[in-house]
């Protein structure tokens, strides 16, 4: 794996950063999920909008979240933290907060929407969300409209740098790991990266910040699970639709994980325990 890994760091230059980061950013701001509501659709969804629970109701009414409301509509209890983690970017975006740069499973679905052009509930779910603090943003957990909503928040015993918070309404508790920064770096997996490195070359999925495709890649491969091989398929296929086939070839290449997925147990990416 440290050889695949080596090589899989080539790509983690500038140019290629870049080009990706703008290719993800340019697909994404065509979706319509992530047009923002008209008066006259916000009018015709009034009653499925007012009978969600506080606060959703209330930020999409102010935000005119298209993408919030869908979200919370899908009632499948993997997607549940996903519904959380769209309704704190939103806020913070509204409220002038620090966002926070998600990894993890839920960084690979966006790539995935964005590769599919079209919102979709055809994955296989998470039970929690990753993302990295690069200024402090954590604070937002303490906004009066999500107070309810924050459960509890410790430092993690087992890695550095880490929250392990405990988020969401009664039924549908999760945990959301939060990594910080120490000295302008952080550790994830055992890689070490550089604050400027992650905030230059996170993009942008309507309020959300994602990080970079050819970082995921690198902490993917670092955890090496099943699952992880499935978000890498899912990835490179996302680089390929967004325009970057010569890219997501090379890549294939050197990683050679066709055969490890195929062997994969289509039941495990069904299952949202992972």
């Amino acid at each position: 794996m440290e050889a695949k890994l080596k090589m899989l760091k080539k790509f983690k230059n500038e140019k290629i950063m870049r080009r990706l980061k703008t290719a993800f950013e340019t697909r994404a701001k065509k979706l319509a999920i992530l047009q923002k509501m008209k008066d006259k659709e916000i009018e015709r969804r009034l009653d499925e909008i007012s009978s969600l629970p506080k606060p959703f109701n209330e930020v999409i009414f102010e935000s005119n979240s298209r993408l919030l409301l869908e979200v919370v509509k899908t009632r499948h209890p993997c997607f549940a933290p996903l519904k959380y983690l769209i309704l704190m970017d939103v806020l913070s975006c509204m409220k002038g907060c620090g966002r926070l740069i998600h990894i993890g499973g839920w960084a690979a679905y966006f790539m995935y929407l964005v590769g599919k052009g079209k919102y979709t509930t055809k994955w296989r779910g998470s039970h929690d969300i990753d993302s990295i603090d690069v200024d402090g943003s954590v604070s937002m957990f303490n906004l009066k409209e999500v107070k309810h909503l924050f459960l509890s928040k410790r430092k993690s015993t087992s890695i550095m740098n880490k929250w392990s918070i405990s988020f969401g309404l009664k039924g549908e508790v999760f945990p959301w790991d939060v990594y910080y920064l120490s000295k302008s770096r952080i550790i994830i997996e055992g890689e070490e990266f550089h604050r400027d490195e992650i905030s230059k070359h996170a993009w942008n999925f309507g309020n959300s910040k994602i990080i970079n495709p050819i970082h995921l890649l690198i902490l993917k491969l670092r955890a090496n699970r099943p699952k992880d091989l499935m978000d890498i398929s899912t990835i490179l296929t996302a680089i390929e639709r967004v325009g970057e086939f010569n890219i997501a070839l090379e890549i294939r290449k050197i990683l050679e994980l066709d055969k490890e997925i195929k062997s994969i147990p289509q039941k495990v990416f069904n299952n949202c325990s992972i």
